[in-house]
């Protein structure tokens, strides 16, 4: 009996040892990765704390955690995104149709390394899930050479740039241009010279339209570039 006794103990030890190496295992995942809910909540244009579901209906969400984006160009079309997580994407990211963002409250940084172009005709409108700024999370948008952080390209000689539609509802948004690149607004614009300075003049540039309703928000122009505008 007693060797029964001290078999069952070692068994217990060894089962008590194996489940704690799988919570460490789960524990670990849980740190690394994303958590993917299946609700999110934001605050709409008139403060009212809304709820929304995951999946692929038109107003059910998407979710965007940086570490899963693809590192070439990559276009986000009409829908609603929760950005949750950490981490950055080096491309320039194309904003298509009407697409709406949600800022988890998570404290996770996403950051554009490229920044979000918001061509003519297209809508950005970014929400907060929380208006605890200590617990929010942050977007950050960089334009490269000539573009904004958030909004236009740079104009050339054939190809005009114009910038849609940038509402800001909340959340955390620092966004930063390139060389003659708005913070928020129009890409740099391309300079028609002439001989007669008077009939010199710059195309493109346009800063589209920019709201800002509520959150935290930090526009930097890039050198010879604005903060919001174009």
């Amino acid at each position: 009996m007693k060797h029964k006794t001290g078999t069952k103990k070692l068994l217990i030890v060894l089962i008590s040892a194996l489940l704690m190496v799988f919570a460490m295992g789960a524990i670990a995942f849980a740190e690394d990765t994303p958590v993917v809910p299946d609700t999110a909540h934001y605050y709409n244009k008139d403060g009212e704390w809304v709820e929304i579901h995951r999946g692929p209906g038109e107003d059910q969400y998407k979710i965007i955690a940086i570490d899963w984006l693809p590192t070439e160009t990559l276009t986000l079309d009409s829908g609603w995104y929760l950005l949750i997580g950490g981490g950055s994407v080096t491309s320039r990211v194309e904003v298509k149709g009407d697409v709406k963002f949600i800022i988890a409250g998570n404290g996770g940084e996403l950051t554009f390394d490229g920044g979000l172009h918001v061509p003519e005709g297209s809508t950005l409108s970014i929400y907060g899930e929380t208006r605890d700024y200590s617990q929010s999370g942050k977007l950050i948008a960089k334009g490269d050479e000539n573009t904004a952080g958030i909004g236009g390209n740079r104009s050339t000689a054939t190809d005009e740039q114009k910038t849609g539609t940038i509402n800001i509802y909340g959340g955390i948004v620092e966004a930063t241009g390139g060389f003659a690149g708005a913070g928020i607004g129009g890409g740099r614009g391309y300079i028609i010279e002439s001989t007669d300075y008077k009939k010199a003049r710059e195309v493109g540039g346009d800063g589209g339209t920019i709201n800002i309703y509520t959150g935290e928000v930090t526009a930097t122009g890039g050198p010879a570039g604005a903060g919001l505008g174009g």
